[in-house]
């Protein structure tokens, strides 16, 4: 028995997206004698394979750093360091460095903030990524509603956390590890960090800071029991707050 055969052959077609999402693409094509035969294939689009190929991922307290030791790319090479914020497709570069050294990164957003490090050295580029998800931890809300709950005591507001004064806290804490004093370790005030960091500054400010502690309660009852402390901890001119923990040493930044 003899049988007449027709392949169909689809033709490779290669397209660009210009959005992540999903397609559907319809492909007809006819044969010589006039059948058409049509074939859907459905394509997700994510991120550039750039991204998605993360060689490094950490997660960190909001406010607080991580660091990594990044490959020495040769004398006289150029380091760039490029950020992007959670939710967001633009790069904006963050360091530019000309000698090797250890990479400390500290996420300025609560999410996962994905970091581009770039060596450059005669002509030759080496490219790597992290992504580091920053969050304010569990312990911070449990201090909080026990410094509320001092504060209710003398009538004084509740107090709310605000991300912008939870990642000055952070920062101070670890500040405190090298320095501890309402001073930084540069001799500077406090209060300069705002300034440093470009963040607009509350019209009032104050800091408590402790040490030794190991929980939330310690450190409350430690402000409780300095009345410079406790002052400032129930004034009920502030109400938004941030609480930064390091190696023990506790930074609690209040604004108003």
């Amino acid at each position: 028995m003899e049988t007449d055969t027709c392949a169909f052959h689809y033709p490779t077609v290669t397209l660009k997206a210009k959005e992540t999402g999903s397609y559907t693409i319809m492909t007809t094509i006819r044969d010589e004698g006039g059948t058409e035969k049509t074939k859907a294939t459905t394509v997700n689009v994510v991120e550039k394979a750039e991204d998605a190929a993360i060689l490094e991922k950490g997660s960190v307290d909001y406010g607080h750093s991580l660091e990594y030791t990044i490959p020495d790319a040769g004398s006289g090479a150029v380091y760039e360091v490029y950020s992007k914020m959670p939710g967001s497709t633009e790069w904006v570069q963050v360091q530019r460095y000309n000698a090797n050294r250890s990479l400390v990164l500290r996420p300025r957003y609560i999410g996962v903030t994905t970091y581009l490090i770039r060596s450059k050295l005669s002509g030759r580029v080496t490219t790597s990524y992290y992504a580091i998800n920053a969050a304010i931890p569990d312990l911070v809300y449990q201090e909080l509603a026990i410094i509320n709950q001092e504060r209710q005591k003398v009538g004084s507001g509740a107090l709310r956390i605000d991300t912008e004064l939870q990642y000055v806290a952070g920062i101070r804490a670890e500040e405190l590890v090298r320095n501890y004093d309402h001073l930084r370790p540069d001799g500077s005030d406090w209060h300069t960090i705002f300034e440093d960091l470009g963040i607009h500054a509350p019209v009032k400010v104050g800091e408590c800071i402790t040490w030794g502690h190991f929980d939330p309660s310690g450190a409350v009852l430690a402000w409780m029991n300095s009345p410079e402390h406790k002052k400032v901890m129930l004034d009920n001119k502030y109400d938004r707050v941030g609480l930064g923990l390091y190696k023990k040493f506790w930074s609690q930044n209040l604004g108003g």
